[in-house]
């Protein structure tokens, strides 16, 4: 097991990023758990000095938003720069947005607010991020947000090329871009991406490609949040609006001011509780019972209320997933209707080739449903695009419902297409059974001739109506499929 400078222990790996891996680690001194960060070698002078000028800085830190640097070194086996901090017990914000989806907005505010705090704190000492995102933002079991890694981008950008931007591209100031240092006021264009991402699961850019992500930052006006996100209120646009703007000026003077901000836009005390707020604790809101795989919700998932003109509904009355759920549900159920109707309804009269069939000779298991075995078929579809709808609309978390309910709905399409193409052939059977068996010599068999052809005439409108109705459908899921991979390309490029 290694030991740094022959005190800290590397207990358990915990992951790997841009800016080093982490570790957990033991204090063999005092016996305390830490987190150790071990930064990439870097044999330059210069680089290690200011390594350590700003690691000092930043550990002069002293809030309880700022996780606490208790120690800074160089291994002396190896030249490996590392800090000791403190062991935080919770989870980082891109892992919570990752797994459980934006929070609730009393809760995202929140949450911003109290990283805005922490800001606060750090340019009052003269300590600049230069890197704010989720990743950097860790949220304790308790509900307190605790900002990481003070100080290490401007080492990270003196480790590299001099012409190479250091810090996440997705939440880049566009001062940033174009050669700035970056000040207090990039840290809150990038805090106002983690805002925009909290309220809507997504940055305000998320271009693939690097040079369209900055040329989206320095020229692209970004989506008001309200646009993919319909419950939030017009002052949160401007708020966020705001700090995304081009010009440094435009945003908020000071960290102070948007937690200010951010107090004074937080919705209904009941919702966020007394000053400070804080979410509450983990176990309120855990989705399921405690398992020892996955990391608990350490913030409830937010409910989605899709951008509307008409007047909003309350967002507690809504589903609380994102997407063409709606659509998708509304879609099989109607499904599952344009199905069933023709099982309430006779497909035939009897008759030596074509014989009756009836709904409740399946509910019943009559024997007559195997002489007409292209009932059957429709009939499963029925009751698996029920389920699939069901499933979809409940619970409603399930991405797996409405990736089936995908899947469910091509096969109603072509259920209901060779339902309607062997309806036609059975209905063609059975307009020659009505000739072949009543011979009309007497008023009684031409009346029953007339009824035949009734019956004939009947079962090709239904069929046609089946037909059309698959059509309509099949032009409805295209239509979905393209508002879909519009709104997608839309994030895209936003």
């Amino acid at each position: 097991m290694r030991v740094l400078a022959g005190r800290y222990e590397l207990v358990e790996f915990i992951g790997r990023g841009g800016m080093g891996e982490v570790w957990e680690g033991r204090d063999t001194v005092i016996g305390r758990p830490v987190a150790v960060k071990l930064l990439p070698q870097q044999n330059s002078p210069d680089a290690v000095e200011l390594f350590f000028r700003e690691a000092r800085t930043a550990g002069a830190l002293n809030h309880r938003g700022v996780v606490t640097v208790h120690d800074i070194g160089q291994d002396p086996a190896d030249g490996t720069l590392f800090l000791v901090m403190e062991l935080v017990q919770g989870s980082n914000l891109a892992t919570q947005l990752r797994t459980y989806g934006p929070p609730p907005v009393p809760t995202a505010l929140d949450l911003v607010a109290q990283a805005a705090a922490a800001l606060a704190a750090a340019h009052q000492a003269g300590v600049v991020h230069r890197d704010l995102k989720p990743a950097n933002l860790m949220l304790t079991t308790g509900g307190d947000v605790k900002v990481l890694d003070f100080g290490i981008a401007r080492y990270m950008a003196a480790t590299h090329q001099s012409s190479q931007v250091m810090g996440t591209l997705a939440y880049m100031a566009p001062e940033r871009f174009a050669g700035a240092p970056g000040d207090a006021r990039s840290d809150l264009y990038a805090l106002g991406c983690v805002l925009y991402e909290l309220l809507t699961g997504t940055p305000p850019f998320q271009d693939g490609d690097p040079l369209a992500m900055m040329t989206a930052h320095l020229h692209r006006a970004p989506d008001a949040p309200g646009l993919r996100r319909g419950d939030l209120p017009a002052e949160l646009d401007a708020m966020v609006l705001r700090l995304l703007a081009k010009d440094p000026a435009a945003r908020p003077a000071s960290a102070a001011e948007l937690q200010a901000l951010l107090r004074g836009t937080a919705p209904t005390p009941t919702t966020v509780s007394a000053a400070p707020p804080r979410p509450q604790p983990m176990g309120d809101f855990l989705l399921e019972p405690p398992t020892a795989a996955p990391p608990m919700p350490l913030f409830p998932p937010a409910p989605f209320v899709p951008a509307v003109t008409a007047p909003v509904v309350d967002a507690s009355s809504t589903p609380t997933h994102r997407g063409p759920r709606f659509a998708l549900v509304a879609a099989g159920l109607l499904w599952c209707g344009s199905l069933a109707l023709p099982l309430w309804g006779r497909t035939g009269r009897a008759s030596a080739h074509f014989p009756a069939v009836t709904a409740w000779d399946l509910v019943l298991g009559r024997p007559s449903w195997a002489d007409a075995p292209f009932i059957w078929p429709p009939a499963i579809a029925v009751v698996l695009v029920t389920v699939l709808a069901l499933v979809t609309a409940w619970p409603q978390r399930s991405r797996l419902g409405t990736r089936l309910c995908w899947a469910a709905i091509p096969v109603g399409l072509l259920a209901t297409t060779w339902w309607a193409v062997m309806g036609f052939m059975a209905t063609s059977q059975y307009a020659d059974s009505c000739t072949e068996d009543i011979q009309p010599t007497t008023p009684l068999e031409q009346a029953q001739l007339r009824r035949c052809l009734d019956d004939v005439s009947l079962q090709y409108g239904f069929y046609l109506l089946l037909a059309t109705t698959a059509l309509l459908a099949a032009a409805g899921v295209w239509a979905l499929v393209q508002r879909v991979r519009h709104r997608r390309q839309a994030r895209g490029s936003a």
